[in-house]
């Protein structure tokens, strides 16, 4: 679960946990760590940035390169403790699914819901994110006003400025089910009214790169994003797949016969 600058993630484990975190002093660093890791890497970062190692790119999340050969701040290791047999964790990046498409996904939904209602938006009864918290799925107990979806769409977009679809559907659509997601936007969406797209919003994720502009820059590697083009920002497209209030059962959910 994401959380804000100066918010203190071992309580947040903790409070996942039921219990306090134990905790231990490190070895040859003046700070607490897990009593309980697998391992435990103490060191150092200088602020002389002379000292710190070329890295990158490196293939990130989406299974594309990102980022460029620059020189990155460089831990000096002063001690590596570990358990008797210890497990090295870790993840296999690259295009989902994977490990930490689905960690992430579930804790930017859980930090989006929480968010929405921190901002005083009602109605909200699920979400989810998938895609690498790129696409967010948001159903609405019931419609509260004029306006209500797109306020929804507009404050998940001031929560996370990474996403790229965002998703309002009604009460009735599990927001957990990529089918019943797919079955609204298929037979309730109208582009031309339904479809909101909001231009030059910032990036987070390396993407194919745009080979035609990368041809006139023959300094840059041919497989690394130019994350930094002011020009070149993405749009976002937001959808409002909700069904249209009519008279009688004119909208309503018909069932299957037998």
């Amino acid at each position: 679960m994401p959380l804000n600058y100066g918010e203190d993630e071992l309580a947040m484990a903790g409070a996942l946990r039921g219990s306090p975190v134990p905790l231990v002093r490190g070895k040859t660093v003046p700070i607490m760590v897990p009593a309980n890791a697998e391992f435990v890497f103490e060191g150092w970062i200088s602020p002389d940035d002379s000292t710190w190692l070329d890295e990158g790119p490196f293939g990130e999340y989406t299974g594309y390169y990102g980022g460029e050969l620059s020189k990155k701040p460089t831990v000096q290791l002063t001690a590596i403790t570990h358990h008797d047999n210890p497990i090295l964790q870790g993840t296999l990046e690259g295009p989902a699914p994977n490990e930490s498409d689905v960690l992430i996904g579930v804790g930017g939904a859980v930090a989006l819901k929480v968010n929405l209602a921190k901002m005083g938006v009602p109605g909200i009864k699920d979400v989810w994110t998938r895609g690498r918290t790129f696409i967010a799925i948001v159903s609405l107990e019931r419609h509260f006003y004029s306006g209500h979806a797109r306020q929804v769409i507009d404050a998940a977009l001031a929560l996370n400025w990474g996403f790229k679809w965002i998703i309002v559907v009604d009460a009735d659509i599990d927001v957990f089910n990529w089918e019943q997601v797919d079955w609204a936007l298929s037979t309730r969406v109208q582009p031309h009214r339904d479809i909101v797209m909001a231009d030059n919003r910032p990036r987070i994720e390396p993407r194919p790169v745009d080979q035609a502009r990368m041809a006139h820059q023959p300094d840059k590697q041919p497989d690394v994003q130019d994350w930094h083009r002011r020009d070149d920002l993405p749009q976002g497209f937001h959808l409002v797949a909700r069904r249209p209030s009519r008279p009688g059962n004119a909208g309503a959910r018909s069932s299957p016969v037998g």
